[in-house]
C-alpha cells in the first residue's frame, strides 16, 4: 500500500473491477492522437509560419481532448468510472502547495529544459524551427482563441483523466505504485512527441499531485495554468521568441539559466511535501 501526505492511497477498486483495461485506454489515446494530428496539420497549413507550430500544438491538444472526453462519456464502462475519478480531493488543496507544484513545472519547463535546448542548439543550430523558436509572435486572432481555449480548458481534463486517472490506477494495481507513476509519466511524454523529454517530468509532478489529493481536480487546475502560461502571447512567447542569428549567445538565455538554478531547491521542498511513502 502507498501513503501520501494526505493519508493512504490505493488504486480505485471500482475502476479495477470494471472491464476497462490499459490497452483500451492506450487504443483510445492512439486513435485520438492520430485523428487530431491529421486535423491539426491541415489547420496549420493555413496559418502564418510564425504561429504555425503553436497553433498546430494547440489544435492537437484540443481535438484529441474532445475525442477522448466524448468517448468516455458515450462508452458505459468508461462513463461509470468518471464519478470516482473526479471526486472531491481527500484533503483541501492549499495555495502554498499548488503554488509549489506550479513553480516546479515552470522551473523545469522554462529553466533546466530550456537550458538543455540551448546546449542542443549550439551543436545543431539548424534545429531552430523544429524546436518551436520563432522570430516574432503574430497578433491574436479568433481562430487562435478557439484552439487556445481548447488547449487550456479542455485538454487538461482529458489528459489528466487518461494518464493520472485510468493508466496510473490500472497499472498501479498490476505493477505497484512507482512503476505505474514512472510508466504513465513516460507515456504522457511520448504523447507530446517532439517534446517528450519536456513533458515526461511534468507528468511525474502531476502524478504526485494526484496521489496526494486522490482526485484529478488539483492536477487539472495545475495543467490548465501551465497551458495558459505556455501560450505564445503570454509566458511562452517570451521564451520562444529568439532571433536565429544570435540564438547561440549566452546573454539571451540568462532568464532560463536563473530559473534552472531555482529548480533544485524548489523541487526538494516539493518532494518533501508530495512524496508518497510506500510500506
Amino acid at each position: 500500500m502507498a501513503t501520501s501526505g494526505a493519508g493512504s492511497w490505493v488504486p480505485k477498486s471500482s475502476l479495477i473491477r470494471g472491464a476497462v483495461k490499459p490497452w483500451h485506454v492506450l487504443f483510445l489515446l492512439g486513435v485520438s492522437w492520430a485523428v487530431s494530428g491529421v486535423g491539426a496539420h491541415k489547420i496549420a497549413e493555413h496559418v502564418a509560419i510564425e504561429n504555425r507550430m503553436a497553433i498546430r500544438d494547440m489544435a492537437i491538444s484540443a481535438i484529441g481532448a474532445l475525442i477522448i472526453l466524448a468517448f468516455t462519456v458515450i462508452v458505459p464502462e468508461f462513463r461509470r468510472s468518471l464519478a470516482v475519478l473526479f471526486s472531491r480531493p481527500s484533503t483541501r488543496p492549499t495555495a502554498a502547495d499548488l503554488s509549489l507544484a506550479c513553480a516546479v513545472t515552470l522551473c523545469w519547463g522554462y529553466g533546466l529544459y530550456r537550458v538543455g535546448t540551448f546546449l542542443f542548439l549550439l551543436v545543431f543550430p539548424q534545429a531552430y524551427q523544429a524546436l518551436g523558436f520563432v522570430e516574432s509572435v503574430g497578433p491574436v486572432q479568433l481562430q487562435f482563441l478557439v484552439f487556445w481555449a481548447g488547449a487550456v480548458l479542455v485538454a487538461p481534463f482529458a489528459e489528466e483523466l487518461i494518464f493520472r486517472g485510468y493508466l496510473l490506477n490500472l497499472w498501479a494495481a498490476r505493477w505497484g505504485l512507482w512503476p505505474a507513476v514512472i510508466v504513465s509519466s513516460l507515456v504522457f511524454g511520448l504523447l507530446h512527441w517532439t517534446q517528450a523529454v519536456f513533458a515526461a517530468p511534468i507528468g511525474f509532478v502531476l502524478a504526485l499531485v494526484y496521489l496526494r489529493y486522490d482526485s484529478l481536480w488539483p492536477g487539472i487546475f495545475l495543467h490548465a495554468v501551465y497551458n495558459f502560461l505556455a501560450t505564445p502571447w503570454i509566458l511562452g512567447g517570451y521564451f520562444y521568441v529568439k532571433h536565429q542569428a544570435s540564438i547561440g549567445h549566452v546573454s539571451h538565455w540568462m532568464a532560463e539559466i536563473v530559473v534552472a538554478l531555482l529548480l533544485v531547491p524548489i523541487f526538494l521542498v516539493f518532494w518533501r511535501r508530495f512524496k508518497p511513502v510506500t510500506s
